[in-house]
């Protein structure tokens, strides 16, 4: 399937690589199909974009790499919809906000997106606890 991206132009993707929001992403319940797209092969950072909106995509960050001691503790039932019995069995990517210096760029750990590889579906949960919606993600020097 071909895909449009303001990104990376057209891109060439499999139907299994489209991962189903059943819910949409808040603030974009329309959009429901997304892919998960290297930045750079091997890198934590990655973007999200929509097979729809060619405008639509988001960095995304794996948090473990990041913040080691970040702990995805999600009710049952905010995996539901997802159909993932265990966070631990899905990949969890947190969304990038990127000013105009990256050095300087936030993510969002209270609201990570939780995807299920096996069914391709995910969901943006938010989580109890300390987590703040933006965390710099870059350690000061």
């Amino acid at each position: 399937m071909l895909v449009k991206t303001k990104r990376f132009g057209m891109l060439e993707i499999q139907e299994d690589q489209i991962l189903t929001f059943p819910e949409g992403l808040p603030g974009f319940p329309e959009q429901r199909r997304f892919v998960l797209l290297d930045l750079q092969q091997g890198s934590p950072l990655k973007f999200l974009q929509s097979v729809d909106d060619p405008d639509l995509s988001f960095l995304v960050a794996e948090p473990l790499t990041f913040f080691p001691e970040y702990r995805v503790l999600v009710r049952p039932e905010d995996l539901a919809p997802i159909a993932l019995d265990a966070p631990e069995r899905g990949i969890v990517v947190a969304i990038v906000s990127v000013p105009s210096d990256f050095k300087e760029a936030t993510v969002n750990l209270k609201a990570p997106v939780v995807i299920n590889p096996e069914r391709s579906l995910a969901r943006q949960v938010i989580l109890e606890g300390d987590y703040g919606i933006r965390t710099p993600l870059f350690a000061a020097s």
